[in-house]
């Protein structure tokens, strides 16, 4: 295409220079040129869309001057869309930095425990490209080393140099730059990964503090902005609805878009801070295997009992059940009259009602079990730094690793107790003391115990004197659980004002509805003066569902944020949204059994003749 290409020329070569560099950050595999040709396409295809339609509305609503603003709008377009496919590369580069720099700690340890064993530096590379679930991106930089190698023909240090000029963190560029000067030198590569591992959970440590800083600062604006905004708009906007109409679209767009897109827009800005977790694998047992051989009516009880075992593992498995009952309880709800308790209590059935409800039974058994799973795996983790040391100590005293876990009491670890038993079980008919552990591992299914079973295995398998290995898994667990503490004591107080916001906005709501709707006038009332000032009547029924929906779709929102400013996942926010949720039910159908606007006076306005 002959204008493309005349656009393509046009580009600096400094800028195919960046292009080239940013694809090389991002582990792209295009060259610039072809990245370049697509956004220049892409552009040029909407700048002449967005040119020609602007084209015709001016032509046909007779807008001024509108062959120069269909020019500029399509050229701001296009301009727009190239840019955006520029920034687009640097987000990734970023979003990749990120993630590296959260797991480099954990790779270096993976790294010191492969070095005990006298492991070469590509080798050690190559098997850290391999685990990906454990430590991602790194993983691609890792290949990129081992590419440069077995594909390109350099050096370890020049492979390693290369990878160091080319990645998107600066911590790792570092970090390989040593790294190189080690290899270069034949420096011990065992005391170099030790002493960097230090470094970099200290680090690690430092950085994560003052990012809850940042988690603070927009919990802050998160909470006033979706707690109070709304409410704040829908006070203003009510009154102006009566004396001079609005769109109803306004009074729309704010309860069912303004609060949902805000919600969305501060829930991606807290992912942006949440801790890394490891991926774990699927379960997959013996048990599963041979019953996924059986056909027929014979297996189904053998199926469901196996997944109710694996229910308390995998709580999400719990909506398999929960969302086709809340479905059929919905559709009892709507199609008859057996669920309506409304009915019985002389109110009008209602959609929110059944919502709520609705709701309660999706989200119920997967809070109940995950709840249980997270507490059962904080008092694991909590004590695994203390068994990391003492197995170390009993290592470090000459001890053979299989030999240390039969020694050490299972009972000085607490929770941790039932499963030593069984990893000293599993060696005592036979077992390799790392296969025991990894047993151990898949039972109690924690991304982060799955990481420190990894590094083990890695360095019992290289050597025997895995003591300083263990203490650095040690350090690295115990820094995992002050973290997690910290996060967690510092965001209470952030919790407790999206409470006490929430609460305050029902209250107000409920208390807009029991005495602002009643007094509504249900006729055109026109001001005394003669000025041609008038009240336009609005549908009761409308403000009053307005006010509720706009509390139920908060109560999901600041639910979710609430769960987010204290571990940053989502899931750890259902429970205060189905809280929330209810209580908002509970006051507005309070509100409906027992009107308190009757034992109060309220004005009425009546129409003039």
């Amino acid at each position: 295409m002959f204008s493309t290409s005349f656009l393509l020329q046009r580009i600096k070569k400094e800028r195919i220079e960046e292009v080239r560099l940013a694809l090389r950050r991002a582990r792209t595999p295009r060259s610039a040129r072809e990245f370049l040709q697509e956004a220049v396409n892409f552009s040029f295809a909407l700048f002449l869309s967005v040119f020609f339609l602007v084209l015709f509305l001016g032509f046909r609503y007779g807008i001024p001057y509108f062959p120069l603003l269909a020019l500029l709008s399509g050229a701001g377009a296009g301009y727009g869309l190239y840019r955006l496919f520029l920034l687009n590369l640097e987000h990734t580069g970023r979003a990749r930095s990120r993630e590296i720099e959260a797991r480099l700690p954990h790779a270096m340890a993976f790294m010191l425990a492969m070095s005990k064993g006298g492991v070469g530096i590509i080798q050690i590379f190559r098997e850290l490209s391999q685990r990906k679930e454990d430590y991602g991106e790194i993983c691609r930089e890792a290949s990129a080393v081992v590419r440069n190698v077995e594909v390109f023909g350099m050096s370890p240090v020049q492979a390693i140099t290369d990878v160091a000029e080319t990645t998107p963190s600066e911590k790792l560029r570092e970090f390989l730059k040593t790294l190189s000067t080690v290899v270069e030198t034949g420096t011990s590569l065992s005391d170099f990964l030790a002493s960097r591992c230090e470094k970099a959970y200290f680090e690690a440590k430092d950085a994560q503090l003052k990012s809850f800083e940042t988690v603070a600062i927009v919990a802050e604006i998160s909470t006033i902005t979706i707690g109070l905004l709304p409410f704040l708009l829908l006070v203003t906007l009510l009154p102006m609805q009566m004396m001079s109409p609005l769109p109803p679209l306004v009074l729309y767009a704010t309860v069912y878009l303004a609060i949902p897109l805000g919600s969305a827009l501060f829930i991606f800005l807290l992912s942006q801070y949440s801790p890394w977790e490891a991926r774990h694998p699927p379960r997959i047992t013996p048990e599963a295997g041979k019953l996924g051989g059986r056909r027929g009516l014979m297996g189904f009880p053998q199926k469901l009992l196996l997944f109710l075992r694996t229910l308390p593992d995998e709580p999400v498995r719990a909506f398999y059940l929960s969302l086709p009952a809340a479905a059929l309880f919905a559709l009892l709800r709507f199609s008859t009259d057996l669920l309506n308790l409304e009915t019985k209590l002389g109110l009008q059935p209602r959609a929110e009602t059944t919502f709520v409800l609705s709701l309660v039974i999706t989200l119920l058994p997967f809070i109940i079990l995950h709840e249980l799973r997270e507490r059962r795996l904080e008092k694991i983790i909590a004590v695994t730094p203390d068994y990391l040391s003492s197995l170390s100590a009993a290592v470090s005293s000459g001890l053979p690793p299989s030999k240390a876990i039969r020694t050490l009491p299972s009972m000085r670890f607490g929770a941790l107790a039932p499963e030593l038993e069984k990893v000293k079980r599993d060696i005592e008919w036979g077992s390799p003391a790392s296969k025991a552990l990894s047993e151990m591992e898949r039972r109690i299914r924690s991304g982060l115990l799955m990481r420190v079973m990894s590094v083990m295995n890695v360095a019992s398998s290289a050597t025997s004197n895995i003591g300083d290995v263990l203490n650095v898994l040690a350090n690295d667990v115990s820094t995992e659980v002050h973290l997690k503490r910290e996060r967690k004591a510092q965001t209470f107080t952030y919790v407790l004002i999206a409470y006490m916001i929430f609460g305050v906005f029902v209250i107000t709501a409920v208390g807009m509805v029991l005495v602002f709707v009643p007094a509504l006038p249900t006729q055109s009332v026109e001001m005394p003066g003669g000025m041609g000032i008038g009240i336009t009547p609005i549908n009761p029924e409308v403000v009053k569902s307005l006010f509720y929906h706009a509390v139920l779709i908060q109560a999901v929102a600041l639910g979710i944020l609430a769960g987010q400013f204290r571990t940053g996942r989502i899931r750890d926010g259902l429970k205060h949204s189905l809280l929330m949720c209810l209580m908002g039910w509970l006051v507005f159908t309070g509100a409906e059994l027992l009107p308190l606007s009757s034992f109060l006076k309220l004005p009425t306005v009546s129409p003039t003749g």
